[in-house]
């Protein structure tokens, strides 16, 4: 290693030894550039370059880690994807708050020129000591991709941006080379979630945006909506429960635009288990579910005061149940909707039936037809 030292012409003994701290085989880049600045500072002087053997107290990454390549100036030439460039540009230059830039201040740092590492990633930014990438840098990945941002003991830590070469960019915190704490993320479809990471999944609270201008705000679990949120559709329509993996799963209310409204269980984006569905004419179902169909023990309420209770079978009154029209209760057994029979008082077995009925019905049990008509085939 050596440093140069320009030496005044005009003046005898007169030298700036300069801050620049390189090997005397790569002194000519730097010559031009070092000439410029003296010049700029002392016009009236003439100065000649001298190189010296010295002692820095810099380090010396080519010892620390002979893996690692440095890149000349004029031999470095930047290699982003359209797509990166574009993000770039839509977002400005990375800037520093000032809380920022005292830390780096008062953190002893040195920058050199581009390095290229054996995986063909490029680093242009600070070093600590250890030879590490430390403070701001700036990463060109092989790919097209680019971060910009902090950067500590060699990884990526604080605050950043990263894009790859398809256009999705995070924008935000970093920890152990991932996203971690809060931050953006926009997809090249533009979809935009804004909340908390844990290593590079979404983790706890946030909010996503689609193009179609479907939101949804709440829980997030290794990625996935997981937990309690609300989905919002462009319609207006509405789920606001729980969700598993991505899916409505649990208790949650469903409403539709035009007035409908489940609220009750669900099992994976469907309706499942006991809950109740009201329509805007006042119909009303309360009973069991299954993919998204009345299926089990229910009662439906017409708005005359109608109502059956009683066996449903994919969606339809299947099964013994009770019609009541006008305080009247008539029992009666159904299939697929339609009824078979209505069970007399005088049958044999009237009081059988009747508290089986009642059993099922006390019991929420589904029923099944115990018979078929003899017109039935």
């Amino acid at each position: 290693m050596g440093g140069i030292t320009c030496v005044c012409v005009k003046k005898e003994n007169a030298s700036i030894q300069l801050n620049e701290f390189i090997d005397k085989d790569r002194i000519d880049p730097y010559v031009i550039s070092l000439v410029k600045r003296i010049q700029t500072k002392w016009r009236t002087h003439f100065f000649k370059i001298q190189f010296k053997a010295v002692k820095s107290n810099l380090f010396s990454l080519e010892k620390l880690r002979p893996e690692l390549k440095e890149i000349l100036p004029d031999e470095f030439t930047l290699s982003l994807s359209p797509n990166v460039l574009n993000v770039l540009k839509l977002m400005g230059p990375f800037k520093l708050d000032p809380s920022e830039e005292a830390i780096l201040a008062g953190t002893k740092l040195y920058k050199l020129n581009p390095i290229l590492f054996q995986n063909n990633i490029i680093y242009v930014g600070t070093w600590n000591c250890s030879g590490q990438r430390q403070g701001v840098g700036i990463m060109y990945l092989p790919e097209g991709g680019v971060f910009e941002g902090f950067f500590k003991n060699d990884i990526m830590c604080g605050r950043g941006r990263l894009i790859n070469s398809e256009g999705d960019y995070y924008e935000g915190n970093f920890e152990n080379d991932k996203a971690n704490g809060y931050g953006k993320y926009v997809s090249a479809e533009n979809v935009v979630y804004k909340g908390y990471w844990k290593d590079d999944k979404q983790e706890g609270k946030g909010e996503e945006i689609y193009p179609d201008n479907s939101i949804y705000i709440g829980e997030y679990h290794k990625g996935t909506k997981h937990g309690k949120g609300k989905f919002t559709w462009p319609d207006t329509s509405e789920y606001d429960g729980e969700f598993f993996e991505n899916n409505l799963h649990g208790e949650g209310t469903y409403k539709w635009k035009d007035g409908r409204i489940y609220k009750g269980q669900w099992k994976n984006s469907k309706m499942e288990g006991h809950g109740e569905f009201s329509w805007p004419d006042n119909k009303r179902y309360v009973g069991q579910y299954k993919y998204d169909k009345k299926w089990g023990y229910g009662v439906f309420y017409w708005p005359n005061g109608k109502k059956y209770e009683g066996g449903w079978f994919n969606g339809k009154q299947h099964g013994l149940g009770i019609l009541t029209i006008n305080d009247i209760k008539k029992y009666g057994e159904w299939k697929m909707g339609k009824k078979l029979r209505w069970i007399n008082e005088n049958e044999g077995d009237y009081n059988k039936i009747i508290d089986e009925i009642k059993h099922k019905i006390t019991n929420n049990e589904e029923s099944s037809p115990i018979s078929l008509s003899k017109n039935d085939n």
